[in-house]
């Protein structure tokens, strides 16, 4: 019956393995995916006889590339360690330092700036995770309007060292695309939707 549920040649098949461990005798456990029909998608665990039906959402969720299931965690840093903000957006370059008694615009500079907001939003900035990964390597970018006069943040910390995100087009829940740099290349991700509106209140120029 495999061949009638697009399972005798599955059309997608993840093996999950498992750490050395002495304690340790499950196998490694081999899942395949057929034909989709009903709003629904075959699947069927090696070993097993049955076979199931799962949610085609559900199966559409599922990572298609290896590369889809990289640690979703860009950094991880204290907030306190931040001692500069740099925003680039629409062509204009805004600086924020850290000082003693909260943080302070570069002099010169006509916008408004609120304190405490700042400050949660580089906790929230802190602990940076995408949404998901959507994409890898500098020739995507441009599908995701993400360009050299893209809105960029660099954050720079104590130690000297500098992280920086750049953000494009609209994402259907209503956050942004946004672009890293790791390994040497631009990964490019779904921006957490739960700290964009943080994020477009607090370090976005707005002002004329």
């Amino acid at each position: 019956d495999l061949v009638r549920y697009g399972l005798k040649t599955p059309a997608r098949q993840f093996t999950i393995s498992w750490a050395p461990s002495p304690t340790a005798t499950n196998p490694p456990t081999i899942l395949d995916f057929g034909t989709s029909t009903n709003g629904q998608v075959f699947a069927r665990r090696i070993g097993e006889d049955s076979v199931y039906g799962i949610a085609l959402a559900d199966y559409q969720s599922l990572p298609s590339a290896s590369w889809e299931m990289r640690d979703r965690q860009i950094w991880n840093f204290e907030a306190s360690d931040v001692t500069r903000l740099t925003i680039q957006q629409n062509g204009r370059t805004v600086e924020i330092a850290r000082e003693t008694n909260g943080w302070k615009l570069a002099a010169g500079t006509n916008w408004i700036l609120n304190d405490s907001t700042v400050e949660a939003t580089v906790r929230d900035l802190s602990r940076l995770k995408a949404f998901s990964w959507v994409r890898h390597g500098a020739d995507k970018l441009a599908a995701f309007d993400i360009n050299a006069n893209s809105y960029q943040l660099t954050i720079e910390l104590k130690n000297g060292q500098k992280l920086a995100f750049q953000l494009g087009k609209e994402t259907a829940l209503g956050s942004a695309y946004a672009s890293v740099l790791l390994d040497g290349e631009p990964w490019i991700f779904e921006f957490p939707p739960d700290i964009y509106p943080s994020l477009q209140f607090s370090l976005m120029i707005h002002s004329p």
